[in-house]
């Protein structure tokens, strides 16, 4: 019987008992012995149970019989004598509690039944415990036991060893559950849900195989102690939102979660052990998520492979270690408020994610130390008490982007410098004192973009000697900045050069030194720049030329520049007296500006005159003599 048609059954057994009166059941329901021959069952396959003498007419029908081919339901509104006991052992059907009263405090009527073929369910009885079923080994459907706001106890299935759907408990009053001891196997998942007074789940010592365990949303839930079977999970386990859950001691000898591990929102948690065995999760994330309290967790020792990122975020976590057997995991993601100290992942070498460590004062990181890849990006932002990357020294490669920015006390990041190729940006931003960016000898490739932005104490960028591919490069806003040099194998840049708003950055010598070729814009702004000889070999700029604000003389540096895809600008140049390092150029551009240069006095060359003589749009004025005005260049022109 599948789950739709069960949970039918119950709706139309539950209108069933508030519509009806027990006179209506007796004349109906009841089966009468002389309605049967041997063990026959009537043609709907359902057979009734609520009073006494409707049991005893069952009994003695069915007194020869320990096997029946039909579904039970089971309805009883008063004591049921000891003696009243069925000799049925075998249930070819499912076998239904339905408003079972409180009166009843036992169903030893069914204590030989030893297999239900179907379902076995209790609903919205008040029965004060299920007693009588100490001989149930296996039932083929599910186990399901929803909205029993009476039920005081569940206990008395000590030989079950077998369940092959799902085992379900849903809004129910009962405290505890135990008495699960032989279970071994259930074929569906396992739920605990809005059990609001459930305070301990035990008792399943033996479980060796489930697919979900789900424990959701029970109110009272202090404990998880006893699911302790050698158990294989084929697939997800969540314990989530139990408002007063405060220990996890549970799943010791938990193998594998084929599936996602979640430990989430559980806001009294203190404390999780166990899990000591567990070797793999294999779903989509391994997570323990916003659990207030929570500052201890197991080692894991036994964990080798997280199939999906393994994540810690929001909980009172001081320190990480452990998972010194893990050797593949699809990520990492921490962001722990008060974690200062991470330890282990001393087998690590492949994360098949991304690395994101945020918002942790971390001090000390000593785990991580043989990564040699990562293939879904770097991340070390907002780390308030880190000064240095030493602990990704062995680190080579990175597939995505590596950004490590906003760490106030950061001093150092050469611990990186080994790394050879990103594919993705690096972004180095926002690390107030941050002094220098040095290293990176053997990185040749940066498939995205450098971004070096707002270090207000950063002095000095060099290195990056072996870098041959760069797709944009972008340098703003470092106040202190002085000193720009290396790159000296790079000889094209696919996207832009932009160096923004440096104000002491005086010189990019010795850097670019074999660069020919910008796909697209040029652009120096708001620099304290006297000399641009680092781009004496370059030949062609797919987009704009611009050079604002600096301090150079002239631009002779620029002798092989023959191309400039759109736009020249030369504005508020102070000191640049011509241009005739722009002789060269031989291709048309799409606009010119050349303003504010009060020394610039020689204009008159090739692109210029050119462009002016079409009559485009310009920007020509407040130059010096020859220059302040298209009327003075061409005027100049030959």
């Amino acid at each position: 019987m599948n789950k739709s048609i069960f949970s039918l059954l119950f709706l139309s057994l539950m209108l069933a008992i508030s519509c009806g009166t027990e006179d209506d059941l007796e004349k109906n329901d009841i089966i009468e012995p002389e309605e049967i021959a041997e063990c026959l069952v009537p043609e709907n396959g359902i057979i009734k149970l609520r009073t006494i003498d409707s049991l005893k007419d069952f009994l003695i029908t069915y007194k020869n019989c320990d096997t029946i081919n039909a579904t039970i339901i089971v309805e009883f509104i008063q004591q049921i004598p000891d003696t009243l006991v069925s000799n049925i052992t075998y249930l070819n059907g499912s076998l239904l509690l339905s408003g079972v009263s409180q009166n009843v405090d036992n169903l030893q009527v069914f204590e030989n039944l030893i297999k239900v073929e179907g379902n076995f369910g209790i609903g919205r009885s008040s029965v004060k415990d299920v007693k009588g079923f100490d001989a149930l080994e296996y039932i083929g459907g599910e186990f399901r036991a929803n909205e029993n706001y009476g039920l005081g106890e569940l206990t008395g299935f000590n030989k079950l060893k077998t369940i092959q759907g799902d085992f379900v408990f849903n809004k129910n009053s009962f405290s505890n559950i135990d008495g699960f001891a032989s279970l071994e196997k259930i074929g569906g998942e396992i739920v605990f849900q809005e059990n609001f007074k459930l305070n301990s789940i035990n008792g399943f010592e033996s479980l060796t195989n489930s697919s979900n365990i789900i424990i959701q949303d029970n109110e009272s839930l202090v404990s998880i102690n006893g699911i302790n079977g050698p158990l294989k999970l084929n697939g997800n386990l969540l314990i989530n939102q139990n408002e007063l859950l405060q220990d996890v001691n549970g799943f010791n000898n938990l193998v594998e979660v084929n599936g996602w591990l979640e430990i989430s929102s559980n806001k009294k948690i203190e404390r999780i052990t166990g899990f000591e065995k567990l070797q793999k999760v294999g779903g989509d994330y391994f997570k323990i998520i916003d659990n207030e309290e929570l500052n201890i967790i197991p080692l894991f020792e036994s964990l080798n492979s997280i199939t999906g990122p393994l994540m810690f975020r929001r909980n009172n976590l001081t320190i990480l270690k452990g998972f010194n057997l893990l050797e593949s995991s699809g990520g990492i993601n921490i962001n722990e408020e008060e974690m200062s100290d991470i330890t282990g992942f001393n087998s690590l070498v492949i994360l098949n994610g991304e690395l994101n460590l945020a918002q942790l004062p971390l001090k000390l990181v000593s785990g991580f130390n043989i990564i040699e890849q990562i293939n879904s990006g770097l991340y070390l932002t907002n780390l308030d008490e880190l000064e240095n990357v030493d602990f990704l020294s062995s680190l080579r490669n990175i597939t995505g982007n590596a950004n490590i920015s906003n760490n106030e006390l950061l001093t150092d990041v050469s611990g990186i410098s080994s790394i050879t190729d990103i594919d993705g940006d690096l972004d180095i931003s926002g690390n107030d004192i941050l002094t220098e960016i040095v290293g990176f000898s053997e990185l040749t490739n940066i498939s995205g973009e450098l971004a070096i932005i707002a270090n207000f104490s950063l002095i000095n960028i060099s290195g990056f000697e072996a870098a041959n591919s760069i797709n944009n490069l972008r340098v703003f806003s470092n106040i202190e900045l002085q000193n720009f040099s290396g790159f000296n194998q790079l000889i094209s840049v696919q996207e832009d050069i932009q160096l923004l708003n440096n104000p002491k950055l005086i010189n990019v010598n010795p850097a670019f030194s074999i660069l020919s070729t910008i796909g697209g814009d040029l652009d120096l702004d708001g620099n304290n720049l006297s000399n641009l000889n680092g781009f004496g070999m370059l030949k062609s700029i797919g987009g704009s030329l611009r050079i604002k604000k600096s301090y150079i003389k002239n631009i002779d540096f620029f002798q092989n520049l023959t191309s400039v895809g759109t736009d020249i600008i030369f504005s508020s140049n102070y000191e640049l007296e011509n241009l005739t390092g722009l002789s060269n150029i031989n291709e048309e551009i799409d606009y010119l500006g050349i303003a504010r240069n009060p020394k610039l006095s020689i204009c008159a060359i090739s692109v210029v005159c050119e462009y002016l003589a079409s009559g485009m749009d310009n920007e020509i004025r407040l130059n010096a003599f020859n220059c302040n005005s298209s009327t003075e260049i061409l005027a100049n022109c030959n």
